[in-house]
């Protein structure tokens, strides 16, 4: 019990700070982005987090949080676990992708090349269609948790960004975003994720 009390705390202060942002920044989403990011990591227990988001036939990195370097746009493909997840829009979960040369061609050649060995993918919905992910990697061989690929990353729904009862500025700030997709993200350094 006391186990399920501290993960509902750690839930409910990653869900506050993302708000605090919102209400600070209503205007600038990337504050909102980089929280989002930095939570996902502690929430999560994840190594690395990066925010992606749709960018015609690719995925954009538009916050990271961790060490892990890697590629800033991702191509939507079946190959890698990102574009999976926003093509099947459901979280995709690869608990050792270095190994996974077939099924995930893209992928398992960056994991490989960056360092990194699991990886998960939630897709981030808005009615029904994937506009971006979040994608959590890991450095060691290890099985993300039973909440984080149910989708506690979202929260309920799981990833239904845009229509999650969070108050009008929360889906302002994806709808903002998505209206204006060719926008660039701010300080997102080439060759990093």
């Amino acid at each position: 019990l006391f186990k399920e009390l501290e993960a509902r705390n750690r839930d409910l202060t990653a869900t506050g700070e993302i708000l605090q942002v919102i209400s600070r920044s209503p205007t600038d989403v990337q504050p909102v982005f980089d929280t989002i990011a930095e939570s996902s990591v502690r929430l999560c227990e994840a190594y690395d987090s990066a925010l992606l988001l749709l960018d015609g036939q690719n995925l954009r990195v538009v916050a990271h949080d961790g060490p892990i370097p890697s590629i800033t746009l991702i191509p939507v493909v079946r190959g890698t676990v990102g574009g999976r997840s926003v093509l099947e829009r459901q979280p995709v979960h690869v608990e050792d992708v270095q190994a996974e040369v077939e099924a995930f061609p893209h992928a398992s050649a960056n994991a490989r090349q960056f360092g990194f060995r699991t990886i998960l993918s939630v897709p981030l919905l808005r009615e029904g269609r994937a506009i971006g992910a979040l994608q959590l990697r890991r450095t060691e061989v290890a099985a993300c948790g039973r909440a984080v690929r149910r989708g506690a990353v979202g929260g309920p729904p799981a990833n239904d960004v845009a229509g999650h009862g969070h108050g009008r500025r929360h889906r302002a700030v994806f709808e903002r975003l998505h209206a204006r997709p060719e926008a660039e993200p701010a300080a997102v350094p080439c060759g990093r994720l």
